[in-house]
């Protein structure tokens, strides 16, 4: 991951099976200008976004370094609330299910203590040049 398109700062934890990673969310994104004028809201697909990108870096230290984790997958995903400039997300993902293949992720994004996004995702590893190739 790189930038533009990284949208976690931080990992702030780390254990078996889970990671918490953070995102400071501010008013100088470039998604905010459109997104919606005169009431900026982090889009739910960036949100979304930051979830996965937090579930493959706890994904990544499982596999081979000429494979990667590609999002397959995705249920009961809720946009419970808003994220607005200024807030900071922590991404919560737990690691449900791996087979050495496949992973099923419980994620939440939280402001505080309040869930703002929660779902499942389901990664599968691929070749990297496979997954370029899709």
């Amino acid at each position: 991951m790189s930038y533009p398109f990284t949208f976690v700062d931080k990992i702030l934890h780390e254990e078996e099976g889970k990671i918490v990673g953070l995102k400071c969310v501010s008013f100088s994104e470039a998604f905010f200008s459109g997104h919606f004028p005169g009431k900026p809201v982090m889009p739910g697909v960036l949100i979304l976004e930051g979830m996965l990108q937090t579930a493959e870096i706890l994904i990544e230290k499982k596999i081979d370094k000429t494979k990667i984790p590609v999002l397959t997958g995705f249920e009961k995903i809720r946009f419970k609330k808003p994220v607005l400039p200024g807030d900071k997300i922590y991404y919560e993902i737990e690691l449900l299910d791996w087979d050495g293949k496949t992973g099923k992720i419980k994620a939440e994004a939280k402001v505080g203590n309040e869930i703002m996004t929660s779902g499942f995702l389901t990664l599968t590893i691929k070749e990297k040049i496979e997954a370029i190739l899709q």
